[in-house]
């Protein structure tokens, strides 16, 4: 098999495991017998299980910025943009999903992380805010704000998508003692709630009252 192959499977592995069991009870050892291999193919292509997530989360990085610098060249007005913006940060692919899905569970753990771990996490909320200060400059002749207050600007509206995000997709509102969920088809449920729409026009909505 392919070099790609096999680390592509032990990341699908570590994920659904991560998925089931939590980021803290999932061992390299696990991923290996999960998978039916020896731990030392593990560590040809990840030489810890920190590397493993730092792969994860880094894709994830790297889908966002393609997503994003694909909305700043082709949406046509402000408006279009920022309902874009939105739709990129709520609607995924059942992968993306996964992986958004593994970040939350890392975030439940966030103190047993390493320190690389942590900074990427917040790299990736830097990285969204960022990304609406580039919306906001670009259209700075459209919007009622100055443009000193830019940057708590993008904090405020990008703080509004992902608390959305959060309540709508994977906080646990039942009395699990789970404060949020990890069950990848009911995310995937909610993510397909006809509701899940109003909310986002609600929202789009709301943010365009505070720039307009």
């Amino acid at each position: 098999m392919p070099v790609i192959g096999k680390k592509e499977q032990i990341l699908e592995s570590a994920t659904k495991l991560i998925l089931k069991k939590g980021y803290s009870h999932t061992s390299v050892e696990d991923i290996t017998n999960e998978m039916g291999i020896a731990k030392g193919s593990f560590y040809t292509y990840f030489k810890s299980k920190n590397l493993l997530l730092k792969t994860i989360a880094e894709k994830k990085i790297e889908e966002m910025m393609e997503k994003q610098d694909n909305i700043l060249e082709n949406s046509l007005s402000f408006e279009e943009t920022l309902k874009n913006i939105i739709l990129v940060r709520l609607k995924f692919s059942h992968e993306s999903m996964k992986r958004e899905l593994v970040l939350i569970s890392l975030i439940k753990n966030i103190e047993a992380l390493g320190p690389e771990i942590r900074e990427i996490l917040k790299r990736i909320e830097q990285i969204n805010i960022e990304f609406i200060k580039k919306l906001l400059i670009k259209f700075k002749k459209e919007i009622n704000a100055e443009e000193k207050e830019f940057q708590r600007y993008s904090e405020l509206i990008s703080a509004i998508i992902r608390e959305f995000k959060v309540v709508s997709f994977f906080l646990d509102k039942s009395d699990n003692e789970n404060i949020f969920i990890q069950d990848f088809d009911v995310v995937i449920e909610k993510m397909n709630n006809e509701k899940l729409e109003e909310g986002i026009d609600f929202i789009y909505t709301c943010i365009l009252k505070i720039l307009k």
